[in-house]
């Protein structure tokens, strides 16, 4: 019910989406994408709204605060890397409200627990940097796939790469 009253009451009354029906229905697409690449035309295809108005819908999300991109490695690895952003919301509970899970059990190392577990993670450190504001945060994946989950990139251009491997 909270997450539902902060976007009706918030969002909505204080931002300017016209039609309501979608951006109801484009949230828990959103949350179904987090921590994946996003393809905005095809969001907009399954909403049946222009791309433009996906990228608006995320940009009201990122304006209050509610998630974030993560950007793509900037650096020309190889051809064949991928440059769409990641999005994540602020905290998995708002994640699960939108995507209607609240009411299930996190299975310890099911892959929704992974996703959460990584998530928070990569929250956790955009929080930090927030604060501190010393770092270039970023992702890479290949199009074969292979990636690191988070790249942090230091003032003296050195890197951090993070992967969360999940068990099995």
């Amino acid at each position: 019910d909270y997450v539902q009253d902060f976007i009706d009451t918030e969002i909505l009354a204080a931002s300017q989406v016209r039609n309501l029906v979608p951006f109801h229905l484009f949230l828990p697409l959103a949350a179904a994408h987090v921590g994946q690449k996003l393809n905005f035309s095809s969001i907009a295809q399954d909403l049946g709204v222009d791309y433009k108005t996906i990228q608006n819908y995320f940009d009201i999300l990122i304006s209050y605060q509610v998630g974030f991109f993560l950007n793509a490695y900037d650096k020309q690895i190889k051809k064949v890397q991928i440059q769409s952003p990641r999005f994540y919301f602020f905290d998995p509970g708002f994640h699960r409200a939108l995507a209607n899970t609240l009411d299930q059990p996190v299975v310890e190392n099911s892959v929704e627990y992974n996703l959460l577990f990584k998530t928070f993670c990569i929250h956790e450190v955009y929080k930090l940097n927030l604060i501190h504001n010393k770092y270039k945060l970023s992702y890479f994946e290949s199009k074969d796939g292979v990636g690191v989950d988070l790249i942090i990139e230091k003032p003296d251009g050195s890197l951090d790469l993070v992967s969360h491997q999940a068990s099995q």
